[in-house]
């Protein structure tokens, strides 16, 4: 059983938050799992997912915070990273999420799937030998695409043919993974960038351009360097943007240099601070309204949030 706090609050960037004067911050509520370094989650159902890298192990939680016997997790996944349900139903999950696979270009990462029954009984690989596999996301017609944040890589798996999986080198840096409901085009967050820019990327050609710069900067790890920042960006700050989700409106990432979650308009590029104050940031999901880990206020978001701290954050916003 995890351990719970609540608080309200948020700080931040004033100028820039999503909620309109004389609005309440948004409301949160802590889960601690020791100190083990959380990398990503999924809800599902009545279950909680959460890659684990401390323990390589893809944990399992009820609503209430109690943890799957082990026979109904998954241990012994190396380097846990982005998950996601299947076309078939079954749970996927990327391993091999480090940053030494990448740098070394081991070819030790995959993507496996496995029943929520037996996890461990009926994990297989789905598709294999690529240099890192952090964010994970399924596009309408079954292709699945994985990201890499420190190097050129941006993998695209094709249902028909998993082991006929490509690499779109010309992406370099992506993190999280957000795939249009009409499947024509995917926007992902680049982390070890000062601009803070999300890329528009069209599917499944791949072609990109960056769609939003969120703060000022002028280098990245790509290397690269960009001579004319442009100063009129929205938000202050180094984000190291990391995961991201989305409601069908708007992209809502996390920054997991300055703890932060956001909201950008992907229309406009407009963007402003929902929340702040818990670095290390990871992964962020949305609950449906209608399931165990929503509070059922249709004028609310429930968001969830994963740490490196060993924390799963939840945050309520009314937008």
């Amino acid at each position: 059983m995890c351990t719970r706090s609540r608080a309200t609050g948020s700080t931040g960037e004033p100028a820039s938050t999503c909620s309109r004067a004389g609005e309440s911050p948004a409301d949160r509520e802590a889960w601690q799992l020791g100190n083990d370094t959380l990398e990503n989650l999924l809800i599902d159902g009545s279950s909680l997912w959460i890659s684990d890298q401390s323990a390589d192990s893809i944990r399992r939680f009820s609503p209430d915070g109690t943890e799957a016997p082990p026979a109904k997790e998954l241990t012994g996944a190396g380097g846990p990273g982005g998950l996601a349900v299947g076309p078939d139903g079954l749970i996927y999950a990327n391993t091999g999420d480090s940053f030494q696979g990448a740098l070394l270009r081991t070819k030790g990462a995959s993507v496996v799937h496995f029943s929520r029954d037996d996890p461990k009984g009926t994990v297989k690989v789905y598709a294999a030998g690529f240099n890192m596999a952090n964010g994970l996301a399924f596009a309408p017609n079954g292709d699945s695409y994985v990201s890499n944040d420190v190097d050129a890589g941006l993998i695209r798996i094709p249902r028909a043919h998993p082991a006929a999986w490509s690499v779109l080198d010309d992406v370099w840096g992506s993190n999280g993974l957000v795939v249009t409901p009409d499947g024509k085009t995917m926007y992902a967050t680049i982390t070890f960038d000062q601009r803070s820019p999300i890329e528009r990327i069209s599917l499944p050609s791949g072609t990109h351009t960056t769609a939003f710069q969120l703060t000022v900067g002028v280098v990245s790890l790509k290397p690269a360097v960009y001579t004319n920042p442009d100063l009129s960006r929205p938000l202050l700050g180094v984000k190291g943007l990391d995961d991201m989700t989305s409601d069908g409106r708007y992209l809502y990432p996390v920054a997991n240099g300055l703890g932060e979650l956001l909201r950008v308009d992907p229309r406009t590029g407009a963007a402003c601070l929902i929340a702040s104050g818990f670095p290390t940031s990871s992964s962020v999901r949305i609950a449906p309204e209608s399931g165990p880990f929503a509070d059922h206020d249709r004028g609310t978001i429930d968001f969830y949030i994963t740490r490196f701290t060993g924390q799963i954050m939840r945050v309520r916003y009314r937008p």
